[in-house]
């Protein structure tokens, strides 16, 4: 209470207050203290980091902040969104653990509460982490010259992503021999070089690195590419169809077997006076054609021939005129030779026709597997193994029309081709595609007399000339025809690997070069 007096003694009457004291860490006067919820803290171990992504499994810790004797925390709380989802999650006591195992971005959020159920504010961390090297990484050439070389590089990185290039190049395969020439800082899923200042006709082997953002790498495989020489370019090249090249193949002897061309067995040896000119320039290769028909005398007889015709004509040119020092292949012409360079419409021939005939009880073994009417399931023009004897039908047999013909004309094709398709020196007219055909009819009639199975050839400046001609065997069991024309080889070449035109001008008689690099 409260009294008042004066100076001579005299006092006032009393008066009571009440106050009451209130502690800052109480709820109100008299009431037990309240807990203080702080946001929990979240820490991280596990492995290394780069660039802020971790490349192994995180453990995450999650504890309250706040002294044991300031608080009333009883249980954690949380939850990650993102690759390594984890839903909603409680955990008694002041402290959880758990581990984050998926690559990718993963984001914690995290809070406490206490016996009442208050909670405190979140806290959030996000976790970056990617445990594997760039993907579908490649190299190709785009270009080149005599000094240079261009590349596109692609890789794709679904962790961190792509982060860099690193171009690299060296004469020779090892890996120690390689150099960078060239880091590119790039995040996009491919990336264009030029290599500079590289000398003139000279192999090189280039490769690139890519890194993602973890510090992982992937090399591609090792690129072999050439610089152009003093020699005619690719584009040059592609420029001269029907120009004359010097190329000499390798001599050897080839033996058709009388088993699989149906009638004795043939020996040839290669032509080494025959010359040879530029047919197609495309994909990197150059594609040489004889001059003329050669090795006249090449028989094909009945079923057996017209089996295994590819395989023997492509067999026989790959042995006599390949070249090994030169990274040529021989391999014999075929249709589809003409057809890439050909306008002329082969429906308008009734081409895919199928036909039904109104006899027919015989068909060749390379025709049984694909009785839908194409002839052999792989194609007119391919053949892997030899095949032997034919088979008897138990129905009629069917089929679809792949016989055809045309003259061979600037009506259907540029003049130069015209010219190397049956262009003759001598006296051979004929001569074999590698490609068989399939027909049916009789006086013009394709629903009547039986299927007729042979092999496409050109006879002059004809393609397929004559119904009746280069039939090998009748589908009614006639007896099976021989059929003896030239052949006409072609040589593939890796321009990567041959210099052409340093010299010579192109002519019969001046033929440009043809060296290894």
């Amino acid at each position: 209470y409260v009294v008042a007096y004066d100076k001579a003694g005299n006092k006032t009457e009393s008066t009571t207050m009440t106050i009451i004291a209130q502690d800052v860490n109480t709820g109100g006067g008299g009431q037990e203290p309240a807990s203080q919820l702080l946001a929990p803290a979240i820490s991280l171990s596990g492995a290394t980091q780069t660039n802020g992504y971790y490349t192994g499994n995180v453990i995450v810790t999650i504890e309250d902040s706040a002294s044991v004797s300031t608080t009333k925390a009883v249980k954690v709380k949380y939850q990650v969104i993102g690759a390594n989802a984890i839903e909603e999650t409680e955990v008694m006591g002041r402290m959880a653990m758990f581990t984050i195992s998926a690559d990718g971005s993963s984001t914690v959020t995290a809070w406490v509460e206490d016996s009442e159920g208050n909670a405190s504010e979140t806290s959030t961390q996000t976790i970056s982490k990617d445990t594997k090297a760039p993907t579908a990484v490649s190299l190709s050439v785009t270009s080149y010259d005599k000094t240079s070389i261009s590349v596109i590089a692609s890789g794709s990185d679904e962790g961190s992503g792509i982060i860099s290039y690193a171009f690299q190049i060296s004469q020779t395969q090892n890996d120690e021999d390689f150099t960078t020439a060239r880091t590119e800082a790039s995040t996009e899923g491919t990336c264009s070089y030029t290599y500079s200042n590289l000398e003139v006709g000279k192999n090189y082997y280039i490769r690139v690195i890519v890194s993602d953002r973890a510090g992982y790498q992937t090399t591609s495989e090792i690129t072999k590419q050439g610089t152009q020489d003093n020699g005619l370019s690719d584009s040059e090249l592609s420029e001269e169809i029907g120009k004359y090249v010097a190329y000499t193949p390798v001599s050897a002897n080839y033996t058709s077997q009388g088993t699989y061309n149906g009638g004795s067995n043939q020996n040839f040896s290669t032509d080494t006076a025959v010359k040879w000119r530029i047919l197609f320039v495309e994909n990197d290769k150059i594609s040489l054609i004889s001059e003329e028909p050669i090795n006249n005398g090449f028989n094909l007889r009945g079923y057996n021939g017209y089996n295994n015709g590819v395989k023997l004509l492509n067999d026989a040119c790959m042995t006599m005129y390949s070249n090994s020092s030169l990274s040529a292949v021989g391999r014999s012409i075929k249709i589809e030779d003409i057809e890439s360079v050909s306008s002329y419409n082969k429906e308008n021939a009734g081409y895919g026709k199928k036909l039904s005939p109104r006899d027919g009880y015989y068909y060749p073994n390379i025709y049984e597997d694909e009785m839908s009417g194409t002839i052999n399931g792989i194609g007119r023009s391919e053949q892997n193994e030899y095949i032997t004897g034919y088979s008897s039908a138990t129905s009629y047999v069917t089929g679809v029309k792949t016989e055809y013909y045309y003259e061979l004309s600037t009506t259907y094709m540029n003049e130069a081709y015209v010219e190397l398709f049956y262009y003759q020196l001598g006296t051979i007219r004929a001569y074999w595609l590698a490609s068989r055909m399939l027909s049916c009819g009789y006086n013009g009639n394709d629903d009547d007399y039986c299927l007729y199975y042979g092999m496409s050839f050109v006879n002059s400046n004809y393609l397929n000339s004559g119904m009746a001609i280069g039939w090998l065997y009748y589908a009614n069991n006639e007896e099976p025809r021989s059929i003896t024309y030239a052949i006409r080889p072609i040589v593939e070449i890796d321009l990567s690997n041959v210099t052409i035109g340093e010299t010579g001008s192109g002519t019969r008689t001046s033929p440009y070069s043809i060296v290894a690099r």
